[in-house]
């Protein structure tokens, strides 16, 4: 079931008169199964074990991670792809080559947009291993914010203005707050995918 209501996302005031609509914002709780997650876990850890976690990133957007990107997956994992691919309902071809990000307890996402030079209109996401907070907040009118709470085994999609107007960020552990509840962060492992880029922006 898809749900987007005041248990899974906090708008401002200056949202409210403002359509919402799960063809620009979506979140599927309990998207994969634990079996899943362990199935991805176990494949990500092969490549990830020979990685260090960074406190730094190319253009200044994450603390604490370790990322890689692949196209080389078990059929069990290469499943779960897919139902994030039709879930999302890219527009372009979704890229190839899906992103495993995994930031460790202390780390979190700057506010950022994603560059239209690797990215198209869409980014679809499945969180892994913890619970964490995500903040969308409008770039030319900071009043205009949302607040989602994304559950451990959860997808979010963002597309449209939340895609290019709004920059998105995790939460540090410290300021993991969803309203007045602390949402306690650990490690978090997430599997993104994303759509093709336009040729314009290449």
């Amino acid at each position: 079931m898809t749900i987007i209501d005041k248990t899974f996302m906090i708008a401002s005031a200056a949202l409210k008169h403002s359509p919402i609509t799960q063809s620009k914002l979506k979140l599927i709780p309990n998207f994969i199964s634990q079996k899943e997650e362990e199935q991805i876990l176990n494949e990500s850890e092969k490549k990830l074990k020979r990685l260090k976690y960074q406190r730094d990133h190319w253009d200044d957007a994450i603390v604490g991670y370790r990322e890689f990107e692949s196209a080389n997956w078990s059929e069990q994992t290469l499943a779960v792809i897919e139902r994030v691919k039709r879930e999302a309902h890219f527009s372009n071809s979704p890229r190839q080559l899906v992103h495993v990000l995994d930031i460790d307890a202390a780390g979190f996402i700057k506010p950022h947009i994603d560059s239209n030079r690797y990215c198209g209109d869409k980014v679809a996401g499945v969180s892994l291993l913890s619970d964490s907070v995500m903040r969308l907040v409008n770039q030319s009118d900071s009043s205009k914010y949302i607040t989602l709470l994304l559950p451990r085994l959860s997808l979010y999609v963002l597309a449209h203005e939340f895609r290019y107007d709004y920059t998105h960020e995790i939460l540090s552990d410290e300021m993991s707050f969803f309203g007045d509840e602390y949402v306690k962060r650990d490690r978090r492992v997430s599997m993104v995918c994303r759509s093709e880029p336009s040729p314009l922006s290449k």
